[in-house]
């Protein structure tokens, strides 16, 4: 019994993970966050791109866009509630 509730938490949390990526993503793109910062703000390596290995990774550059993404969000949040 106890591997199940360990597949069915794990389960759940891979859907939580993808669930706030897709609406991460949505608001950043809205937001014409640059895709670098994306990538960063979900952890996606960015092998491909050969300019990428040249960009600082300081974890501190992304806290502007991710409380760009928050501020979005609570806005849009607080607009509903309004209605």
């Amino acid at each position: 019994m106890g591997i199940d509730i360990y597949i069915t938490e794990r389960l759940h949390n891979i859907i939580l993970t993808a669930v706030f990526a897709f609406i991460v993503v949505s608001f950043a793109d809205s937001l014409d966050l640059p895709a670098y910062a994306l990538k960063r703000l979900l952890n996606h390596k960015m092998n491909n791109a050969v300019t990428a290995g040249y960009i600082m990774k300081d974890v501190e550059r992304l806290r502007k866009p991710m409380q760009q993404v928050a501020n979005f969000i609570h806005q849009h949040m607080m607009f509903s509630l309004d209605e």
